[in-house]
């Protein structure tokens, strides 16, 4: 739901929801629209748009590059040229329609650039992509997991009719154990095993007539060392609070704490070695971020080494998997802490020497004197840094324009996704991406 604002030119599109993909600037929001057209929806393609000014828009006007779209121009905004402000009488949205270009079949991928301008202003600029026809699987690789560790990827697909629903199962090869592939698209669950897996995932529509879609994925479940463990941790989750190790056998703790900057609205629970504790009884949770009280009955049934302890939350926004994790030692041995109070005392001990002023016990440093006839080696005064070429800062790279050249297809190729378009748009002052010129030369950062 957008709210109206005083001013000129605020348009809207649904688009502009995906704040990673989207970007303004000089007064220009540039995003990336995903789009499929089928049968079912007679290959028409519809984007809605909406003025949540005060002033109308006038004098609008949309073009469209694309080698697989046609715009539809009788109808909607590009007939209208014009957008009111949003009321209670629904004024103030309107529709561009695109439509396959003849001779296009299915399974082509789609792409263009659409721009809508108003008296000439650029005020949106979207990417387009997808594909023509029945969906398909559009994610291209899984990242790897770790054992033990809770795992959530979300495997996409370019559907866009909201009409159609698709369910996503397992047709070939097999998950590590404890994975599954969930009806709507996520590979979940605690991998209680490592190596490389080879399967293949079916999307089915609930559409008659749209043909299903399979990919093959090959998922790595990599062991569970402290630094992978570690570095698991989702960004802005991190545990500002460890758990410390056990001593089972001489600690006398009642509970132990571990806290996780982590909203605790989105926290749902905590697993030791994968296995999930029960809440209340084993552990309570509480705000402040995210307060993990683990009760020390809890870890006297576990064996003696390393364990992983991990949080596992739900993003509220995108449902995505977020997690905190570390690793921690259950400890059940005296002699430990035998040397624990060793260690403890001889530290007490240096503190008590240098404050009464014995240095016996302190090992001096050395001090930086050179022997008489000895020949030091002037240090080498550093390298100069190569100079940098006007325009470019040593965090991006130029690059020269070739013929078919898109800020999609560069992104692609520089990144892995041509949704990172708009992090080229962001370092290059007024490229207009619908008007690249071959011998241009851009920033890439």
């Amino acid at each position: 739901m957008i709210k109206s604002e005083a001013g000129d030119n605020k348009l809207y599109i649904n688009s502009f929801a995906n704040q990673s993909n989207t970007l303004e600037k000089d007064g220009v929001i540039y995003t990336t629209r995903k789009i499929s057209l089928d049968k079912s929806d007679a290959y028409e393609h519809s984007i809605e748009v909406a003025n949540y000014g005060s002033k109308d828009i006038n004098d609008v006007s949309v073009e469209l590059v694309s080698d697989t779209l046609d715009l539809v121009t009788d109808t909607g905004l590009v007939d209208a040229k014009k957008l009111s402000p949003l009321n209670d009488d629904g004024e103030g949205t309107s529709e561009i329609i695109l439509a396959r270009k003849d001779g296009v079949k299915d399974d082509a991928m789609i792409s263009g650039m659409l721009t809508i301008k108003s008296k000439g202003k650029r005020l949106a600029v979207l990417a387009l992509n997808g594909i023509m026809g029945a969906p398909i699987i559009s994610t291209n690789s899984l990242p790897d997991a770790v054992r033990l560790v809770p795992y959530g990827a979300k495997i996409e697909s370019s559907l866009t009719n909201k009409n159609n629903k698709v369910r996503y199962s397992l047709s070939k090869g097999s998950l590590p154990k404890g994975l599954e592939v969930k009806s709507n698209g996520e590979v979940y669950g605690i991998p209680e095993e490592t190596g490389s897996f080879t399967f293949t995932v079916k999307i089915s529509n609930s559409l008659e007539g749209l043909k299903s879609n399979e990919k093959e994925f090959i998922l790595t479940v990599n062991k569970d060392t402290e630094k992978r463990v570690d570095n698991y941790t989702s960004e802005g989750y991190e545990i500002t609070t460890e758990l410390k190790d056990v001593n089972i056998l001489t600690d006398k703790a009642k509970y132990y704490r571990t806290v996780s900057q982590g909203d605790f609205h989105n926290f749902k629970n905590v697993y030791i070695d994968g296995k999930a504790l029960i809440r209340d009884e084993e552990y309570t949770a509480v705000e402040g971020s995210t307060i993990i009280t683990i009760i020390a009955e809890t870890l006297k049934h576990k064996t003696s080494g390393s364990h992983n302890l991990t949080l596992e939350f739900r993003d509220k926004d995108t449902g995505g998997l977020r997690v905190a994790a570390q690793k921690f030692k259950i400890i059940k041995s005296k002699n430990v802490a035998k040397s624990h109070k060793a260690a403890v005392k001889k530290a007490k001990k240096v503190k008590k020497a240098k404050k009464n002023g014995v240095v016996s016990l302190i090992k001096k440093k050395k001090k930086n004197t050179v022997k008489p006839g000895k020949i030091v080696k002037n240090k080498q005064p550093k390298r100069p840094k190569k100079p940098v070429k006007p325009g470019i800062t040593r965090d991006t790279t130029e690059y020269v324009i070739k013929a078919g050249d898109t800020l999609w297809d560069i992104a692609e190729a520089k990144y892995g996704s041509g949704t990172e378009w708009i992090r080229i748009i962001a370092v290059n002052e007024g490229i207009i991406p619908e008007k690249l010129k071959v011998g241009q030369k851009i920033k890439i950062p």
